[in-house]
């Protein structure tokens, strides 16, 4: 019989509850194999955990999404950001007695398709030169100057004041597009455009995920009022030629059966 394979886990971790009150959340794998999770609820670290939307995940206990904790946490050598994730969903069941099973559920989603029964593409949105593997996070410098930068989604467009309200990605497959607008729309959105290769994208921002307001007393008025901005629904096919079609899809939903508030430890 073969020998079960003993699943990875952190060398040290420290656990805190944050009472702080702050609103900015940090979750970052680095590397030299440490993670620094600052404000993050147990909801969020099991969606970084186990890779799922916000509406994969269901059930829990009432602080599940409303308590905040800190951790810092180091493993040996440099794993990769998968091997990563295996280590948080250890910690998890260790410390927060986290027990949790998937199951198969149909649910509404999205289809992002051509919008043009020609299949062309919009005016914003072109092939790349350069095809960029989606990065989760782990030592990627902040480069909007790199021909992947963003990695693995979208962010202010490069070389454009953050007051013209205008986003973009490098170097990304319309799959790994489609995953990046699921939590604006807040349902999975599939890719079924039948696209291959990676593309670049500038585009407006939507009313459903405004760039951030300007710093606290610099002055400058928020232009960002979701009231008067264009929805991603007329973003898409006017700019990038594609659209959100309403569909129903069997779907991975991960469901926690029971969690505990950890006892912090140094």
């Amino acid at each position: 019989m073969r020998a079960l394979q003993t699943p990875p886990t952190f060398e040290v971790a420290s656990i805190k509850t944050n009472r702080s009150g702050d609103r900015a959340q940090r979750l970052q794998p680095s590397p030299g194999g440490r993670l620094t999770v600052t404000n993050v609820s147990l909801r969020g670290l099991v969606r970084f955990a186990y890779e799922m939307l916000d509406v994969q995940v269901v059930g829990g206990p009432s602080w599940f999404a409303i308590d905040r904790f800190d951790i810092a946490a180091k493993a040996e050598g440099d794993p990769p950001a998968g091997e990563m994730r295996l280590m948080l969903r250890e910690l998890l069941a260790e410390r927060f007695k986290l027990r949790v099973h998937t199951e198969n559920r149909e649910q509404p989603v999205y289809a992002l398709v051509m919008a043009r029964s020609d299949k062309r593409l919009g005016p914003s949105l072109r092939k790349a030169q350069t095809d960029c593997v989606p990065v989760a996070g782990v030592g990627v410098p902040f480069d909007p100057n790199s021909p992947c930068w963003p990695p693995g989604g979208f962010g202010p467009a490069p070389g454009v004041p953050i007051t013209a309200g205008r986003l973009a990605f490098r170097g990304l497959t319309l799959d790994g597009f489609a995953r990046s607008l699921s939590p604006l729309v807040q349902r999975v959105v599939i890719d079924r455009t039948g696209l291959a290769g990676a593309y670049d994208a500038e585009f407006d921002a939507s009313a459903e995920l405004p760039p951030p307001p300007p710093p606290p007393g610099s002055g400058i008025p928020n232009p960002f009022d979701p009231r008067n901005m264009p929805s991603l629904f007329t973003i898409l096919p006017e700019q990038l030629g594609l659209k959100l079609e309403p569909a129903r899809e069997t779907i991975d939903i991960l469901v926690i059966d029971s969690a505990e508030k950890p006892m912090e430890q140094p």
